[in-house]
Parts: structure tokens; C-alpha cells; sequence
């Protein structure tokens, strides 16, 4: 028996990574309605891997995460 789950649109990835966000310091302004359209075709956890390695970046440098941390 296959299961078969499509991907996530637009406004589920916005959700997703709202909660993946959720305990995160990002910069004030981080453009959450952007990144959403940026991830076409990501599932959660792909997402959760993305802000993972952007927090990554952005203690590396020294920063909270910005927009740019999260598309490098």
C-alpha cells in the first residue's frame, strides 16, 4: 500500500516556517511572506533544516538571522 502526500503550497510553507521561527531571534523585519515562495517544492523538514542552518550562519557571524542568512 502506497500513501501518496503532495507538497506543501505556498501558505503551508509560511506555516511551517512560522514554527520553525517561533523560538528563533531574527531580525525585526525578516520577511516572512517572501521566503515561503523562495522554498517551492521543500517539505517541513527541509524547511527546519533551512532555519537550522541559517541560525547556524548567523551565530557564526555574529547576528540574528536575516533574510540574507536564510537564503545563502
Amino acid at each position: 500500500m502506497n500513501i501518496h502526500l503532495d507538497r506543501h503550497d505556498k501558505k503551508g510553507r509560511e506555516e511551517i516556517l512560522k514554527v520553525h521561527l517561533k523560538n528563533i531571534k531574527t531580525e525585526e523585519n525578516l520577511d516572512i511572506d517572501t521566503l515561503p515562495g523562495l522554498t517551492s517544492g521543500m517539505v517541513g523538514a527541509d524547511l527546519a533544516n533551512l532555519i537550522s542552518e541559517a541560525a547556524l550562519l548567523a551565530v557564526r557571524r555574529g547576528k540574528i538571522i536575516s533574510f540574507f542568512q536564510v537564503k545563502s
